[in-house]
């Protein structure tokens, strides 16, 4: 997870997503969270990322399964209204 949060503040999105993609197959419901941020389209923005695709129906059902996850991070909470 630290790794993955390292490559989003250099900007490297990409190799977050595969960091994150091999932590969430363990059910981490913190790295499908930050995987559904890297998918985002308003994280994206927030974060000042260009030419990156974004995929709203695919960060929305991350968010949704790191929802029914058991909850590791406070984020989490706030996710669930989405």
């Amino acid at each position: 997870m630290e790794r993955a949060r390292g490559l989003i503040r250099r900007g490297d999105i990409s190799g977050a997503r595969l960091l994150l993609e091999r932590a969430q197959a363990r059910n981490a419901a913190d790295a499908t969270f930050l995987l559904a941020q890297t998918w985002d389209p308003a994280m994206l923005r927030r974060w000042n990322v260009r030419g990156l695709r974004a995929d709203p129906d695919l960060a929305r059902s991350l968010y949704a399964k790191a929802a029914g996850q058991t909850p590791t991070d406070e984020r989490l909470l706030a996710a669930t209204g989405r």
